[in-house]
């Protein structure tokens, strides 16, 4: 049923997408076309004026449909990789999930979690595991832009019962323990990510911590571990801009 939703989803998309570029083009061309036509004394009957334009809507719209079928057409207009293909559709709760989403990367995470929480306190019943999974994920993002850092983990942490498996969970549960103060569990956890060589981000490990210990006001320990990533090029732009 999932599968069939996403389809008539993108279905629509490119569909209403294709019909009101495709129309735009057709008309364009028609009106100059006319012209032409009108002045050349071609078009001197109603009948040629309306099939030229029935013509060029068709082949405006098929090749409109074919450019875009080309396209990487997303599902969401952020964290496609994240959302996958929850929150789909143009019913209500997926409305607000994207009004939520646009609100977070507007910078208002404030505005954006009472939002996410809006939809996991009201529309319970109507989410699957996934939508519920990503609902505390990002609740969790909320808490943590804002610095609650107890609460970001604890829907972090939510959010990976429920089965979020995205691998960026695992540094926001290791930053949100750090935030907390438990910086010897936090760089545990930060160096598990490090060994693990086919974790995204490993490389953003060390200015992590560097960023944490920053936000203890502790610039001692901060130039450690910038320096650390320094040394092994690890996100050596951001090392460079931390330990300045």
């Amino acid at each position: 049923m999932k599968k069939l939703k996403v389809f008539l989803y993108r279905f629509y998309t490119r569909f209403s997408g294709a019909m009101l570029l495709g129309t735009s083009i057709a008309v364009g061309i028609f009106y100059v076309m006319y012209l032409l036509g009108f002045f050349s004394g071609v078009y001197d009957q109603a009948v040629y004026v309306t099939f030229a334009l029935v013509v060029l809507h068709i082949i405006s719209v098929a090749i409109t449909i074919a450019v875009k079928a080309k396209e990487d057409t997303k599902l969401h207009k952020f964290d496609q990789e994240i959302v996958g293909s929850s929150f789909v559709g143009f019913g209500k709760k997926n409305k607000l999930f994207a009004f939520a989403q646009e609100l977070l990367f507007a910078g208002k995470p404030n505005s954006a979690q009472q939002n996410f929480m809006f939809i996991e306190e009201n529309y319970s019943s109507e989410l699957d595991q996934n939508e519920k999974a990503v609902v505390e994920f990002y609740i969790g993002r909320c808490y943590e832009l804002m610095g609650y850092y107890p609460n970001a983990l604890r829907y972090y942490q939510k959010a990976q019962e429920d089965g979020f498996s995205h691998r960026i969970i695992d540094m926001l549960i290791a930053r949100s323990i750090g935030g907390n103060g438990d910086m010897e569990d936090c760089i545990r956890l930060f160096g598990n990510i490090v060994s693990d060589k086919d974790n995204p981000y490993s490389a953003y490990a060390y200015t992590n911590i560097g960023m944490l210990y920053l936000q203890r006001n502790d610039a001692e320990n901060a130039l450690l571990w910038y320096g650390k990533a320094i040394d092994e090029k690890m996100n050596y732009g951001g090392a460079l801009g931390g330990a300045a």
